[in-house]
């Protein structure tokens, strides 16, 4: 399923010529933080929280 996901998403960056996508991820339902996820991808990413207390989870 993630394979496909990924995959329909870089054929339609392709189509549309670009090679970046930006995606918000909205942790407000979740008891969990993305964050240690988002560390282990190769990609690069950035936090809405530098600077405020919420940043302890960017670490």
């Amino acid at each position: 399923m993630t394979r496909q996901w990924i995959e329909e998403v870089a054929g339609t960056c392709r189509a549309f010529g670009t090679d970046y996508l930006h995606v918000i991820i909205d942790q407000a339902g979740v008891d969990f933080s993305v964050i240690p996820a988002l560390n282990s991808l190769s990609v690069e990413w950035q936090s809405l929280f530098h600077g405020l207390p919420e940043a302890i989870y960017c670490r």
